[in-house]
């Protein structure tokens, strides 16, 4: 298995465009391998790889005292369009703190959002379920 599944300094160059139109620090990490250590669970946003066929896992609201929701993945060329998809939500919210906006807003609103946006986006399904359990 390689070293690094997806680009991750490609990825964060261009994750970096959208967070710089915000008014307060976004974590959004970026894992190229499946053995992040975590890093991405504890972020704002994470993305890591996920599967076999390698697609990106988005988590969203993790911190130092709590893991990311798991919404979905996305195909790697996606994953740039997703990451905009959050932050023009979160923006759009007023709410502070990416933890308490998707608490606020819910699950299934924001992965509506995805899946009207992102063309590859899929919520979770019974094989992410195996993996991380069913919540």
């Amino acid at each position: 298995m390689p070293t690094r599944l997806i680009d991750t300094t490609g990825l964060g160059r261009k994750i970096h465009v959208h967070l710089s139109k915000l008014n307060e620090p976004i974590i959004v990490s970026v894992s190229g391998c499946t053995h992040n250590c975590a890093i991405t669970w504890v972020s704002d946003i994470g993305l890591e790889p996920f599967g076999s066929r390698t697609r990106i896992l988005i988590t969203v609201g993790g911190s130092s005292t709590a893991l990311g929701l798991v919404i979905g993945t996305v195909d790697p060329g996606d994953a740039e369009l997703a990451v905009q998809v959050l932050l023009d939500m979160y923006r759009k919210s007023g709410i502070h703190g990416v933890r308490d906006f998707v608490t606020r807003v819910g699950l299934d609103a924001v992965r509506n959002e995805l899946a009207k946006y992102v063309p590859s986006f899929k919520p979770p399904d019974k094989d992410i379920s195996i993996v991380f359990g069913p919540d």
